[in-house]
């Protein structure tokens, strides 16, 4: 009876050895399974620092590279501004002294070419027969081809430019013209001195 006792106590004291063999590897296991779970928190928490950290450091890289392109950008608009504007400039003082050097030479050619109108009115004016309109033929002719060459000058002038010479001129203007086309009525007229000057006088071309 002792024996079966003591066999049963050795059976009893094996399963609870057994037991707590049992309960301390799964204890173990699950520090471990713990440690494993920590450890990945861990290291998935460092990753994502880590991303973060590369993230803002990227951001702080594109800021910096956008921020020097915004200024080389400025640089390179100023610099052009300046150079368009110096070129604008230039091209301004270009034009304005082209400008003042056509407005004088145009001045010029107007000044000549009422002068030789008022001649040739004198000129036309001494023609009181056939001997002095004779004279006074020979005489236009010159005066003619002088006036003729200052109307193919003036021609060349732009509108505006025509206009401003005609406003300028205005007044001289309209008194030679206005005697020239008297004398040329008058020996129109006249059969014998008409035909000495032919169609020479009709055909002048006048700047009005």
């Amino acid at each position: 009876m002792k024996t079966k006792l003591s066999a049963v106590a050795s059976m009893i004291l094996a399963a609870t050895v057994m037991v707590a063999c049992e309960e301390k590897k799964a204890d173990t296991a699950g520090t471990m399974i713990d440690k494993a779970a920590d450890a990945t928190k861990d290291a998935a928490n460092k990753a994502v620092d880590a991303t973060k950290d590369a993230a803002a450091k990227t951001g702080e890289a594109v800021k910096e590279g956008a921020d020097k392109a915004t200024e080389a950008a400025k640089d390179a608009v100023e610099e052009g501004t300046d150079k368009a504007k110096e070129a604008a400039k230039d091209a301004t003082d270009a034009a304005k002294a082209k400008a003042a050097e056509l407005t004088d030479a145009a001045k010029s050619t107007m000044n000549d070419y009422l002068g030789n109108l008022g001649k040739l009115s004198d000129t036309l004016a001494g023609a009181k027969d056939p001997i002095s309109g004779a004279k006074a033929a020979a005489d236009a002719k010159p005066l003619t081809d002088k006036l003729s060459g200052a109307m193919a000058a003036l021609d060349k002038l732009s509108p505006e430019l025509k206009t401003t010479l005609k406003e300028t001129f205005k007044d001289q203007l309209a008194s030679v013209t206005a005697k020239y086309k008297e004398q040329v009525d008058r020996l129109t007229k006249d059969s014998t001195l008409g035909k000495l000057f032919g169609d020479s006088l009709k055909n002048l071309k006048l700047f009005e």
